[in-house]
């Protein structure tokens, strides 16, 4: 018993919350995710239902197959990336490499 319902806390945690518009994800899954971020369940769902961004979701999409997108997270700067959690210094390289300069501190 105790299993399951690890399994189930995990579904909600790490499944719904990070991959709400996945097709497996049950609508309780993506209530849970519209109230944490503060929005109207019944908006949310309209939202998802009626793809209102869809023209922005499918354009992210394409952008991420043409980049080789195969992971959550993925870093791209300067046409370069980066896949997985890296360590700071790895993204530091990553944006300086791409063109950044570091600002001063105040």
């Amino acid at each position: 018993m105790r299993i399951e319902k690890l399994r189930a806390a995990y579904d909600v945690e790490v499944r719904w919350v990070h991959f709400p518009l996945h097709p497996e994800t049950p609508p309780e899954g993506r209530r849970l995710v519209a109230e944490r971020a503060g929005l109207p369940a019944g908006e949310a769902r309209e939202v998802v239902t009626e793809r209102r961004f869809r023209d922005a979701v499918d354009f992210d999409w394409r952008r991420s197959r043409e980049l080789g997108v195969t992971a959550v997270p993925t870093f791209v700067a300067g046409g370069r990336g980066v896949v997985g959690a890296q360590p700071y210094e790895v993204l530091e390289r990553l944006v300086v490499e791409a063109g950044a300069r570091r600002r001063s501190s105040c």
